[in-house]
């Protein structure tokens, strides 16, 4: 019994020493692709709790785990082993880390030993390239049929606990270095195109907002700018050796979140169209803006308390960092997004063109984001074809989310600019016919005006004036006009006054009443004989009249002449204030100048002087008056005024003041062909009886 006893326990330690050196006999990892692949896990062995500057001797000696057992060794270091057999003919291969801001490698093969010194970011001294190394990833000569043993010394202090899991932190892959260093070189090259995409299309969004004050290319531009913050921190982390709290990157995610849901809000008009909808969005935004509160209060312990340096008491959570887990914290704003996706569907199935483009830029990111967070977790696993496919699609998918939003945000602004048109053309027509019925009641109101114009103005009478022969044109440029004409009797002296007052049309009219008031006081208290006191009589009228103040200058005033005669004296006398008077006898004309002065405008000193010419009646002359409308119009093919001289001529052609009359008056309307009328036109024709007999008027 006893011996069947001691062969038992015999039998079991032989088992257990067997048990134990198969566990501790390692596999070798065979390379036959040139392929980048991740080492599996199981090619590992583990040494914990030693420091990183043992000597290939010490590790080759050491007692060596298949798997770690203390989870604070993360923080502390450890050393991880790997024997590799290239079976390849090329023998320049590299051993690939991931996200290691701490590495030392010591590598034995047939040639030699080789140690690399502890590079650490945090070393002033630290370079993104050097000898055989290319950030993290190592050059390793592997010869053929070889077996060649590697050391990695990995430790994260303080801990970056995204990565503190198995096969996180110390993952490894191996691959052709030459393929390794491309790899890298597009990866930071990579980071530039992003970095350079977003700050432009964030600028041009944000000067888009600026010029249009439409707040969804704010919240876009928010968006774009905030997404820099990753792209710029791997970029540096591995150019430069910057270490970032990692915590940001949660703070950068929530602002996204609260800057994107701002975005569905204004764009898709959640408060008008779908109230309760919007409600959700706010408890949502809400939430965020309490993460963000949250996770900066977590970034104030990094990177010296013990949350970043006691794994034991505060293990790795798989569901992300944070005292809220990133990960769980996304999954409002995901759900926001395929609300908004739906959404926009639905809008688009409605008729809205903005939301058809919607549709398609937030359903990008809804298939593509989840591709997104794989490849962040099994970004190194994969291969790199593989990787490079997953790269071209994402970017090419940002590129097509920007183009779409663009697009929607395009269409916003034309619905926008489409809206304010109609609106434009609705208040235009109301106020196109509030301005008709207005138009209507000022032209029945000048209608009017011009009837109690062409009432005040006399209806000349040529036997009881003393006329011979009369002809006149007076041709307003509106249906009332500023050029007047008086006549008056008193005793055997008759007066004409023919007169450009201010202006024309409304303005002129008045002053052509106030005038044809003020003559007919002139008429009671002057003699119609002198017509220089006639002139200076109405200009002391219009004076008091319009209530000029001393030394102040107006827009209110006349040019005139006047004609005094008596046909039993044979005897014409005139007087112009800026007006001429022309008369043709024997063939001849001749020209009498008025005064260089108007009536009112501004005060004077009274009485006014104003030159006096006298004509003789027994040859009888004709006489002409006329307002500078008549010479002042443009036209021709010169585009000059008509002149005087064209009249002159006119008036030399022929004896018949009725057909000089006409003639005058077709070669102005020829001469003024196409070209506005200037202003109101006055010319007035006549021969004075001397001897009694039958006269003709118009």
């Amino acid at each position: 019994m006893k011996k069947i006893i001691l062969f038992t326990i015999i039998v079991i330690l032989l088992g257990k020493n067997q048990l134990i050196a198969f566990e501790n006999e390692e596999k070798i990892y065979l390379i036959t692709s040139e392929e980048q692949k991740s080492v599996p896990r199981e090619y590992y062995s583990f040494l914990e709790g030693v420091s990183y500057q043992l000597t290939y001797k010490e590790l080759a000696e050491a007692s060596w785990a298949s798997k770690m057992n203390n989870p604070q060794s993360f923080y502390d270091g450890y050393w991880v082993r790997l024997k590799v057999k290239n079976k390849m003919n090329e023998e320049n291969l590299g051993l690939v880390h991931r996200w290691n801001f701490e590495k030392r490698i010591i590598y034995k093969n047939i040639y030699k030993i080789h140690s690399f010194p502890l590079v650490r970011s945090i070393y002033n001294y630290y370079t993104h390239r050097s000898d055989d190394r290319l950030w993290y990833n190592y050059k390793i000569i592997m010869p053929k049929d070889e077996i060649v043993e590697i050391y990695s010394y990995f430790r994260s202090q303080p801990l970056d606990r995204n990565q503190i899991f198995e096969g996180g932190l110390d993952w490894m892959a191996i691959g052709l270095w030459q393929d390794i260093e491309f790899n890298e070189i597009m990866r930071l090259l990579g980071y530039v195109v992003m970095i350079s995409m977003l700050i432009c299309f964030g600028l041009y969004f944000l000067f888009y907002f600026v010029v249009s004050k439409e707040r969804s290319y704010l919240w876009i531009s928010i968006t774009l700018l905030v997404g820099l913050y990753p792209f710029v921190t791997w970029m540096c982390s591995s150019t430069f050796g910057v270490r970032f709290n990692y915590i940001y990157g949660a703070i950068g995610l929530s602002v996204m979140s609260i800057v994107l849901i701002k975005f569905f809000q204004n764009l898709l008009s959640f408060e008008q169209i779908f109230p309760k909808t919007y409600r959700g969005y706010k408890i949502v935004t809400k939430f965020y803006i309490l993460c963000v509160l949250i996770y900066f209060y977590d970034s104030l312990q990094y990177p010296n308390t013990e949350l970043y340096k006691d794994i034991i008491k505060h293990p790795y959570h798989p569901w992300g960092v944070g005292t809220i887990p990133m990960n769980l914290a996304l999954i409002p704003v995901g759900l926001i997004l395929v609300s908004a996706v739906c959404i926009s569907y639905l809008l688009w199935r409605k008729g809205d063109k903005v939301a058809k483009y919607l549709c398609f830029a937030f359903l990008v990111p809804v298939v593509i984001f989840p591709t997104a967070f794989i490849d962040m977790w099994f970004l190194f696993e994969t291969g790199y074809t593989l990787k490079v496919i997953k790269d071209v699609i994402q970017v090419f998918a940002f590129l097509l989310i920007l183009i779409m939003l663009g697009m929607a945000l395009a269409q916003k602004l034309n619905n926008i600019k489409q809206s304010s048109i109609d609106q434009l053309e609705e208040k235009v027509l109301l106020r196109t016919k509030a301005l008709t019925e207005a138009n209507q009641l000022i032209t029945k109101s000048v209608d009017s005006a011009s009837l109690i114009q062409n009432a005040i103005l006399p209806n000349i009478d040529y036997r009881e004036h003393g006329f011979n022969e009369l002809k006149y044109l007076w041709m307003p440029r509106d249906v009332v006009g500023g050029d007047f004409y008086w006549v008056g009797k008193k005793g055997k002296w008759t007066c004409l006054m023919v007169a450009d007052c201010t202006g024309h049309g409304i303005p002129g009219a008045f002053m052509t009443l106030i005038s044809t008031t003020l003559l007919n006081r002139v008429k009671e208290i002057a003699d119609l004989s002198k017509p220089d006191q006639i002139l200076d009589s109405l200009d002391f009228l219009l004076e008091e009249t319009l209530k000029f103040e001393e030394n102040t200058g107006t827009e209110f005033g006349l040019d005139g002449g006047v004609c005094c005669f008596s046909e039993q004296e044979n005897l014409l006398r005139f007087a112009g204030a800026k007006m001429n008077l022309y008369y043709k006898m024997a063939n001849n004309v001749f020209e009498l100048k008025g005064s260089k002065k108007s009536l009112g405008y501004v005060t004077k000193a009274h009485p006014q002087s104003f030159d006096v010419h006298e004509v003789s009646l027994i040859d009888k002359p004709t006489f002409y008056m006329f307002s500078d409308g008549l010479t002042d119009q443009i036209g021709g093919p010169k585009k000059i005024m008509y002149g005087k001289k064209r009249i002159i001529r006119k008036i030399n052609e022929t004896d018949s003041l009725d057909l000089t009359i006409q003639n005058i008056s077709q070669d102005f309307e020829q001469y003024q062909g196409d070209n506005k009328r200037r202003d109101d036109i006055s010319l007035f024709g006549f021969q004075i009886n001397n001897n009694m007999k039958t006269a003709s008027v118009e």
